[in-house]
């Protein structure tokens, strides 16, 4: 929000010189609508820079989950990295334009991964269009039998990122296990709208018509314990100190949203 203002504060600079000058107003506002997209995009594109600067080392702890042994060490990365996003929302909220919702959304991410998951369900609704955050909701929903909210859950995050596979195959699984393998056949058609040639998908959908047992992790493969920690934990129970659990879905943390595009002369400068 500062760096809008700052780019609207210089501007409008040219507008009294104008007043000043004799000059009618209409030759003030001119340059300062053509000033306005220019300097706008600079600052947010300085800006996004420096927040994704800082969010770099954020990221970089959370590979530390790859070398947790315990519990107790996964909540202490996990820890870090909370403080880490909540610094960045603090020295960045007020001058990148939504990136507090979208610390929301990491922040509710971290709790999904360790399965605080009635903390991470507002979080993860506030986020700003991250397709992560809005399945891993539809997952939070379909745990509380909360068909309809998974559902609409599942069309943001269809919404977000159309070509993503894990949102078809995910939705689906968790919809032929509530037993409504219409529905679930319904999302796999949608995701081969989008992704035609797709072989999971093709899978999928041939063992719902067959009505055959659908089981996440051989539908996704590792990529579903990251939406499932819980079943996470009970394979690494089962297994014992033979392996590590499954890895989860890898964290991405983003900078804000794009700078602007601009036309003309500008834009044949980049």
């Amino acid at each position: 929000m500062y760096t809008l203002l700052l780019a609207l504060a210089i501007s409008l600079v040219p507008f009294p010189l104008a007043l000043l000058a004799g000059m009618s107003w209409v030759t003030g506002i001119v340059p300062a609508l053509l000033i306005f997209p220019v300097v706008a995009f600079l600052l947010v594109r300085r800006t996004g820079q420096k927040v994704q600067a800082e969010l770099g080392p954020v990221t970089a702890s959370l590979q530390g989950l790859r070398e947790a042994k315990s519990q107790a060490e996964v909540r202490a990365v996990i820890e870090r990295a909370r403080e880490g996003l909540e610094r960045v929302r603090t020295d960045w909220s007020r001058w990148q334009v939504l990136l507090d919702r979208q610390i929301d959304g990491q922040v509710g991410m971290l709790d999904y991964m360790i399965m605080e998951f009635d903390a991470a369900l507002p979080r993860l609704e506030r986020a700003f269009r991250d397709w992560t955050a809005a399945l891993a909701a539809a997952c939070v929903h379909d745990r509380r039998g909360r068909t309809a909210e998974r559902d609409a859950a599942l069309a943001n995050a269809i919404a977000y990122a159309s070509k993503e596979p894990q949102i078809y195959l995910v939705g689906a699984v968790l919809q032929a296990r509530k037993g409504d393998r219409e529905a679930a056949l319904r999302t796999v058609a949608q995701g081969l709208e989008a992704l035609p040639d797709h072989g999971a998908l093709k899978q999928l959908r041939a063992a719902l018509a067959n009505k055959e047992k659908v089981d996440g992790p051989t539908v996704l493969g590792e990529g579903w314990y990251g939406f499932f920690p819980e079943e996470a934990a009970q394979q690494a129970m089962v297994r014992g100190r033979r392996g590590p659990p499954p890895e989860g879905v890898t964290m991405r943390m983003q900078q804000g949203p794009p700078a602007p595009r601009m036309r003309g002369k500008l834009a044949r400068r980049r």
